[in-house]
């Protein structure tokens, strides 16, 4: 997944359709995990990273809604397996000495799905490794804001951090 990720990226500044001096990766759930990994496995792609409501620790997928449920709970195992050390491996929040990119974390208290652990162990990790980061914390808020004005707040300051960091007038990294 992550080198399909970085080979889009890869052939959009081939064909001119991307600057590569303004990319940044975003995603939400699934998707937060795979911009975290991206920007890991690719350091120098890009120029931030956003992840919303996203997987950072695997071995916390197991205190979600989802392993509540039988087929969720072996689709877990089935994907996932269940060796801590690999999945420890394979998680952004213990691999934070590697991000180069500054960094958007945004979640919810009342998140079910990817449990608000995740974001906290991940600030954890970072305040440890002494890199900055920037955050949003809403405290009703579940896997994906659904408030207007959470909404709102959210994607105003996510379109700050994008100005901010690849803007027209950003500094080039």
């Amino acid at each position: 997944m992550q080198s399909d990720l970085a080979d889009a990226v890869h052939w959009a500044v081939s064909q001119g359709i991307a600057d590569p001096n303004r990319m940044c990766i975003y995603g939400a759930s699934y998707g937060g995990y795979a911009a975290l990994e991206n920007s890991i496995v690719y350091p120098n792609l890009y120029k931030c990273t956003v992840g919303y409501v996203g997987v950072y620790d695997l071995t916390l997928l197991g205190n979600s809604d989802f392993s509540h449920y039988a087929f969720g709970d072996r689709y877990l195992s089935e994907v996932l397996g269940d060796n801590k050390s690999t999945l420890e491996a394979e998680s952004p929040v213990y691999q934070v000495d590697e991000i180069k990119d500054p960094l958007f974390i945004i979640y919810g208290g009342a998140d079910r799905r990817v449990v608000p652990e995740n974001a906290k162990e991940l600030m954890t990790a970072l305040d440890k490794a002494g890199k900055k980061y920037e955050m949003m914390y809403e405290p009703n808020e579940g896997h994906g804001f659904t408030k207007p004005e959470d909404n709102f707040k959210l994607y105003t300051r996510m379109l700050q951090f994008f100005d901010e960091n690849i803007g027209p007038d950003a500094t080039k990294h």
